[in-house]
């Protein structure tokens, strides 16, 4: 007995063969688009593959992230490897390219992050400027969690800030650094938080630091004031001596 197999009709194998040769087509399509302009570099992956698998050092092609020091923009897919044990890392700067360097986080990096350690991030790792290098807010500054801080100056709290030339530790007047601090008497030596110390002494007919006269007293209406500061209409040629009247026209006397 002859046994007669059903045979393909011909529209059916052209049928075929049509749909096998989109789908090749389509294949190889969404295999070039996933490439994008950024600088791919291999970097030691275990499991990576030609279809851009996702191995334990880079990322895969699925927008996933693996490793460190890579950001990936998952609506842009980045290439597969080239062999059995390869993945990648995205190394480029440019965005658009579909990734980025990424920095681990830290002090010092304009951002507060670490978990909320924290106090402030001003973009550097300096002390002095209000934010010190483990990221927290030093005295007499005032700072957001992340950007520059401001200084917070105040008269009397014994640091000599800026706009001020003394801080004498108090906000009174005639103790060598007055009450703004923004004036230092010359006749006083002054440390910042200390009190000032007088070391020129008024009176002892030798001109010191801060006097520009001593007629060895400390009264003032004499030519040379209680502080020894040359007073108008006066001249006090010699230290410890009188003060004389300053020449002027019309004293009756010609000089």
């Amino acid at each position: 007995m002859k046994t007669y197999l059903p045979s393909t009709s011909r529209s059916t194998r052209q049928f075929t063969g049509r749909c096998l040769g989109f789908v090749i087509v389509a294949v190889f399509t969404i295999v070039g688009s996933a490439c994008t302009t950024g600088t791919i570099q291999p970097s030691g992956g275990t499991s990576g593959t030609n279809a851009g698998g996702a191995g334990k050092g880079g990322v895969g092609g699925g927008g996933g992230h693996g490793g460190t020091g890579v950001v990936v923009d998952t609506t842009v897919k980045a290439t597969g490897g080239t062999g059995a044990g390869s993945s990648l890392v995205c190394n480029s700067t440019d965005i658009s390219s579909g990734c980025i360097q990424q920095i681990p986080e830290g002090c010092g990096d304009g951002i507060n992050n670490q978990g909320g350690i924290e106090e402030c991030d001003d973009g550097n790792a300096k002390p002095g400027d209000g934010c010190n290098g483990v990221c927290k807010v030093e005295k007499n500054w005032t700072c957001p969690k992340q950007g520059k801080c401001t200084r917070n100056i105040i008269c009397g709290d014994g640091n000599v800030g800026a706009g001020e030339v003394c801080d004498d530790g108090n906000t009174k007047d005639n103790d060598g650094c007055n009450s703004t601090c923004t004036v230092q008497d010359p006749r006083y030596k002054c440390v910042a938080g200390q009190p000032c110390v007088l070391t020129s002494q008024c009176g002892n007919k030798r001109i010191e630091s801060g006097e520009n006269c001593d007629d060895g007293n400390a009264k003032a209406g004499d030519g040379c004031s209680a502080t020894c500061q040359l007073e108008a209409g006066y001249v006090c040629p010699t230290p410890g001596a009188a003060c004389k009247k300053a020449p002027r026209c019309g004293d009756g006397v010609v000089q």
